[in-house]
């Protein structure tokens, strides 16, 4: 059961670090909450949300019956979108304009 898990998260690492940053997300609704984008948000946090999100949704599409994996999966994706959103939520309150500058600056030289 621990391997199946550690496989998943490490599954699931690898998809966020491996997958090209996606465009700046309009705001959406979760079930979780409202989540709204800002401009100068990270936008590599803000993809890995969205991958996080088109993650859960396919999950919810597939078939319930998955010995239990397929809901611990969904559950652990809602801890981890959770985790990013505070993550957000912290550098809006704890990054200076410059260093928001910087980072953004840097983002878009990073592929």
């Amino acid at each position: 059961m621990k391997f199946i898990a550690l496989f998943f998260t490490i599954a699931l690492f690898l998809l966020l670090v491996a997958a090209p940053s996606s465009a700046r997300v309009q705001a959406q609704s979760d079930s979780l909450n409202v989540f709204r984008v800002m401009d100068g948000d990270d936008p590599k946090m803000i993809s890995a949300l969205q991958m996080l999100r088109d993650a859960r949704a396919e999950l919810n599409k597939a078939e319930p019956d998955k010995g239990g994996h397929r809901a611990r999966a969904i559950k652990e994706i809602n801890r981890a979108i959770t985790e990013i959103k505070k993550g957000v939520v912290f550098d809006r309150k704890h990054i200076t304009e410059k260093e928001r500058k910087q980072m953004l600056k840097q983002a878009e030289t990073t592929p």
